[in-house]
């Protein structure tokens, strides 16, 4: 199959070589270097190392050209997350603490609201949500205009799906609904 040109030449040795038994050094470990250059503006051994490499030119050209893409948006580090956090938490503790002092009515902190308004949602008597209220600094006329347009989020019984992707990811889904409480009314 094919002729004898198209074979790479194979040649073994002429003469058997006397190999002597050697000593085995075992080399010490090298430190690493303390600073380890990271770019050059001069061509350094390493650098005409590298550039005799076969393989990093074709690498090269196998990654192809840089495509830089000019429309992204600048991700947030934990950093800027914390410091927004650390900013609207103190904005709330001040709010709360100009309410206490200044003895504002009806100004409560959001997650408080969230907690009236998932007791109210579930409160058996009127009685019942009037000892939630006490101590909030709300009153129940104005939790009461509040729920009207504000509510806490509720999962619709019988309304929850699970979608399973082609990847194996799951994903569950639950239709929301608008709770009134039956026995305030």
């Amino acid at each position: 199959m094919g002729s004898a040109s198209s074979k790479a030449a194979r040649t073994l040795p002429k003469r058997v070589q006397n190999v002597a038994p050697s000593v085995t050094r075992v080399k010490e470990p090298v430190a690493p270097a303390a600073h380890t250059e990271m770019a050059s503006e001069t061509k350094s051994s390493d650098i005409e190392k590298d550039s005799i490499d076969p393989h990093f030119a074709a690498n090269l050209s196998r990654l192809g050209a840089v495509r830089v893409n000019h429309n992204m948006q600048t991700l947030q580090t934990s950093a800027q997350h914390r410091q927004q956090f650390d900013a609207q938490l103190k904005s709330e503790h001040e709010a709360d603490s100009v309410s206490v002092s200044r003895g504002v009515p009806n100004r409560v902190l959001g997650t408080t609201l969230a907690e009236l308004l998932e007791k109210r949602k579930y409160a058996s008597s009127v009685e019942e949500l009037e000892a939630s209220l006490r101590g909030s600094g709300l009153d129940r006329a104005a939790l009461e205009r509040l729920a009207k347009h504000v509510n806490t989020p509720t999962a619709k019984e019988g309304a929850t799906f699970k979608t399973v992707s082609p990847e194996g990811d799951e994903t569950i889904t639950s239709t929301a609904a608008w709770i009134e409480p039956s026995s305030l009314r």
